[in-house]
């Protein structure tokens, strides 16, 4: 199952999805989560791949450093993979997702 994106507008006090569009249809990689957010000793990095293909994980400190690094197989659909994050010490840092083609990236604090 792909997911779908979709906005709810009320017309006539009913809710109509309108601008729907699948999620990552013009990305290898999209939906990017992570969570818990703040992190504890681990964190769930959630997104959606389009297709079968090899990806790394990293989490940078705020100078840009790779701290951890991980590479994951995707299958297509929804991806879930656990990171520790036990020895991180308490501050900002970067989730990068890519497959060495494009990345995307969000902010984690622990």
């Amino acid at each position: 199952d792909t997911p779908i994106v979709c906005q709810i507008t009320c017309v006539d006090g009913y809710a109509k999805p309108t601008n729907i569009k699948n999620v990552g249809e013009d990305k290898i990689i999209s939906a990017l989560q992570a969570y818990p957010n703040p992190i504890g000793d681990e964190v769930n990095v959630r997104f959606y791949a389009s297709k079968q293909v090899e990806i790394s994980i990293d989490i940078l400190d705020i100078a840009g450093k790779v701290i951890k690094h991980r590479t994951y197989k995707t299958s297509t659909g929804m991806q879930q993979v656990p990171i520790g994050t036990m020895s991180l010490p308490s501050g900002v840092y970067t989730l990068r997702v890519g497959d060495g083609i494009e990345e995307q990236t969000i902010k984690i604090v622990k």
